[in-house]
């Protein structure tokens, strides 16, 4: 690394543990009042140092981490003390260093993680991909996952919706790891690795429009040299995977250069393909020009800035400019809200009559969900599945649906909460929704009935009685 890169150095700031004390102890004392359960919170190691960004990112998904702990952790005083231990549970956070990574350790002394029930979850949301197969050290790993709980119902208590994703989310983007042991009526240990400081980024440098910006290296796992007269839609087949083409000049509103990034296709025009992967999702995006890679000095924009869209800190070059980062994940997510405008204004200026319905299947089970897939299909309609009910939210901001089918008892979020919430929201307010569930009682009818539903189906369903009921919701919009 050259002088310049060493001398920025000096302005990272380092923060002791100890700094977050306060707010984990209020975390830990608020949840233990609201669940009536006897908590204690140990933190051993406070005095260990770490980049103030770091602390920035793992903050609130730490305070999470013990919410959970608190609430589906460790046992009441009265559980406990049919068992033999202590009435008051113990939470221990110890913090250490390990060569150039900080350790945080932490644990409780509660029941420890249902295995079995992340099993069976894991298998109902991923088939196909060797869950059996998986020692408890991996399976516990599967907690991370975005979309996955095992939870039933949600409390106030560990946020409505949030699950322990947040948490892998938050560490990925520090370029840490988690690892997790568990025993059965013992309790949890999560063990956090951590760079000390991220100052120092691997970045390539490119040009998105007339703007530079430093892309981390750790997103990139190819780049392409393209040329415009041989891209003629807005997706790229690499190696068998047809990934979208994404144009960050236009997605971050930038003065555009080039007729490929004003979106005229054809031209013939070099550019390169940088194909990146973030968030567990991958793309391609369109760069006009490299100017080489190098380790970069990362400054965190602060609060104030923190929300700007795609960018996730800056660096200062030799010359005293000011580079921003890319945030890699924000532009996918953002490319993904552009594509769905566009096929919303698509679809206002196309005949309804000459479109097959889209319609979204939200279930959390996968042989009923493989049930409705192959119904909907049969109809000659688009299916998008859902998994519960948060990833049914999920898929409506990606792909607006002509009519939703909602099942009533999921995880996170229960059919009822989300069907409220786009009756809501004016943008979600008018797509039909059909409960469809196992539970006949008068209650659900009625409860449906006074959210908004447009009709009420019982499982196992009729077929064809369901087809008409849909042709016909779909028909008033």
């Amino acid at each position: 690394m050259n002088n310049g890169n060493n001398l920025g150095m000096k302005g990272v700031q380092m923060t002791p543990f100890s700094t977050l004390a306060n707010r984990l102890y209020r975390t830990v004392r608020e949840s233990a009042r609201v669940t009536g359960k006897s908590v204690r919170l140990v933190i051993e190691g406070g005095v260990i140092e770490m980049d103030t960004y770091v602390w920035d990112i793992l903050a609130d998904p730490l305070m999470h981490m013990l919410r959970n702990s608190v609430d589906h952790g460790v046992e009441t005083k009265e559980e406990r003390r049919k068992i033999g231990k202590p009435e008051q549970a113990t939470i221990r956070i110890h913090c250490s260093r390990r060569g150039n990574q900080f350790a945080l350790r932490l644990s409780d002394d509660g029941k420890g993680l249902d295995l079995d029930a992340i099993r069976l979850r894991a298998l109902d949301l991923y088939p196909d991909t060797g869950v059996d197969k998986m020692d408890d050290r991996e399976l516990a790993g599967l907690i991370f996952k975005q979309g996955f709980s095992i939870r039933k119902q949600v409390t106030t208590m560990s946020g409505r919706g949030v699950g322990m994703d947040v948490v892998g989310h938050a560490v990925g983007l520090l370029n840490g790891s988690i690892e997790v042991t568990t025993v059965p009526g013992k309790g949890a240990e999560f063990l956090f690795l951590l760079p000390i400081s991220v100052a120092q980024l691997p970045a390539l440098l490119v040009r998105f429009g007339p703007q530079q910006f430093a892309v981390p290296m750790r997103d990139i796992t190819r780049v392409l040299r393209l040329n415009t007269s041989e891209i003629h839609t807005d997706t790229l087949d690499i190696d068998g995977d047809v990934l979208p083409l994404i144009r960050p000049a236009k997605i971050l509103g930038l003065r555009m250069l080039g007729r490929f990034e004003t979106g005229v296709r054809g031209g013939n025009e070099d550019v390169f393909g940088l194909v990146v992967k973030a968030g567990g999702k991958r793309g391609v995006l369109v760069a006009e020009a490299i100017n080489g890679n190098r380790d970069v000095v990362f400054k965190s924009l602060g609060s104030h800035l923190r929300n700007v869209p795609c960018v996730a800190g800056v660096t200062i070059m030799g010359d005293g400019s000011l580079v921003p980062v890319l945030h890699t994940e924000d532009l996918f997510n953002r490319e993904k809200m552009a594509r769905h405008a566009v096929g919303l204004a698509d679809r206002a200026m196309s005949p309804v009559e000459e479109q097959a319905l889209t319609v979204l299947a939200v279930d959390d089970s996968i042989s009923i969900r493989k049930v409705l897939k192959n119904f909907i299909t049969a109809q000659g309609w688009h299916p998008i599945l859902a998994v519960d009910g948060v990833d049914g939210m999920e898929k409506i901001r990606d792909n607006t649906p002509d009519i939703v089918l909602l099942d009533v008892e999921m995880p996170r979020m229960n059919g009822f909460e989300v069907l409220q919430f786009l009756h809501s929201r004016p943008e979600s307010r008018n797509i039909p929704v059909l409960m469809l569930t196992s539970r006949s009682a008068d209650k659900y009818r009625t409860k449906a009935d006074q959210l908004g539903a447009r009709g009420f189906v019982t499982k196992p369903f009729d077929a064809d009685k369901l087809a008409a009921l849909i042709l016909q919701n779909t028909r008033k919009r």
